[in-house]
């Protein structure tokens, strides 16, 4: 789709609204959302803490052809959505938090990047912790080779792994490129 030569600028927001759809738009905080079948579109986030936060129990999230950055724990927090053609990047923290309630959530087509920016981080392409169930990550490119690699950027970025995943139920991935860093693949029952 072709975007807009400008993006209308806001600042955080909080959609509480069903079918609430939000494009074209350039942001400096975050997107916190406690609403079903929200549409975030052609978007630039200058995050907080968080880019995104779904709240517990939400379905049907669309969050596409959009850039995260710059933010200090995670691009997305939680469950319940679609995320598709993200650039995720240059932060102090994680790539995605896929954890909490709702679902299911899909990733694809994303490329998450340059992480761990932060004093003592060890980030992750993905941290699943709980409870999260029906997830797929697929046809993304998660690029968190180990600091010192010849592909690595160097100093400050710190990675650990392109997925971090302690508990949750029925998690696939498939069809993804990854570059793992201490580990590629991290799992352990919780």
């Amino acid at each position: 789709p072709s975007r807009p030569d400008v993006l209308s600028t806001i600042a955080s927001v909080k959609i509480t609204t069903d079918g609430t759809v939000l494009e074209n738009f350039d942001l400096t905080g975050t997107i916190t959302i406690d609403a079903d079948n929200v549409t975030l579109r052609n978007f630039r986030i200058d995050g907080a803490n968080y880019g995104i936060t779904v709240l517990g129990g939400h379905r049907g999230i669309l969050i596409e052809d959009g850039e995260i950055f710059n933010y200090s724990s995670a691009a997305i927090l939680g469950v319940g959505f679609t995320a598709r053609r993200l650039h995720i990047h240059d932060s102090s923290g994680d790539g995605l938090k896929v954890q909490g309630t709702g679902g299911p959530t899909l990733v694809e087509w994303c490329f998450i990047e340059k992480l761990g920016k932060g004093d003592g981080a060890h980030a992750d392409g993905n941290q699943t912790r709980g409870s999260a169930k029906d997830v797929t990550f697929r046809f993304n490119n998660i690029h968190m080779p180990s600091p010192g690699t010849p592909a690595y950027p160097g100093s400050p970025y710190k990675s650990n792994a392109t997925f971090m995943m302690q508990a949750g139920t029925n998690f696939v991935i498939e069809d993804n490129w990854l570059t793992g860093g201490n580990y590629t693949v991290y799992c352990t029952s919780g």
